[in-house]
């Protein structure tokens, strides 16, 4: 008897994603490590240590600033967010 192959999933693209593919292959590098952290202060050192940092170095390498004020204040808050983790979480 043959088996049949089973059909392979497309994956579908993010219509709300607002990362561009460079920047999600930046952070791709980490889903395994940030998923397996077993509780969120953990899990927000993964993000706060590595996977910003890592962001922040590919806008900058890449001469990525931003180019209206919308794309300013996204950053900003990503800068408010990291400021944000830093001040709520002591024990990190």
């Amino acid at each position: 008897m043959s088996t049949v192959p089973e059909p392979q999933k497309q994956r579908k693209k993010r219509i709300d994603c607002q990362y561009t593919a460079a920047e999600r292959q930046v952070m791709e590098k980490y889903k395994h490590e940030y998923r397996s952290q077993p509780t969120r202060k953990l899990r927000a050192q993964v993000f706060r240590s590595k996977i910003l940092v890592d962001m922040f170095n590919h806008w900058h390498c890449n001469n990525d600033a931003p180019k209206d004020a919308g794309d300013s204040n996204e950053r900003i808050k990503v800068l408010l967010f990291i400021n944000l983790l830093s001040k709520t979480d002591h024990s990190i």
